[in-house]
C-alpha cells in the first residue's frame, strides 16, 4: 500500500493503476490508519509476563458456568478438561 501511495505522489504508478491515482492520494490517511487498526499486535511485552499455567489453574468450572448464567449466555458440552 505505501509503495502504491509513493508512486502515486511522484505520479509513477504502472499505467494499470493510473486510474486509481485520485483515490489513492485523496485517501492516502484513511486508508494507512485502516491498515494500522486492522494489523494484529503481537509483540505486548505485558502477554509475556502471563503465566497461562496459573490463570488456567484459577479458573473454576463452577465459577465458569455461573458466570456464563450471569451473562445470560448459553453453554453446550463445557468441556472440564479445557478449564483445569
Amino acid at each position: 500500500m505505501e509503495g502504491s501511495i509513493i508512486a502515486a505522489e511522484n505520479n509513477n504508478l504502472d499505467t494499470a493503476l493510473k486510474r486509481y491515482m485520485t483515490k489513492l492520494l485523496e485517501g492516502k490517511d484513511s486508508g494507512l490508519l485502516s491498515r494500522k487498526l486492522a494489523t494484529i499486535m503481537i509483540d505486548i511485552p505485558e502477554m509475556k509476563e502471563i503465566s497461562w499455567e496459573d490463570l488456567i489453574s484459577n479458573i473454576s468450572r463452577s465459577g465458569y458456568l455461573s458466570m456464563l448464567k450471569e451473562l445470560e449466555i448459553e453453554h453446550k458440552n463445557v468441556k472440564e478438561a479445557a478449564l483445569i
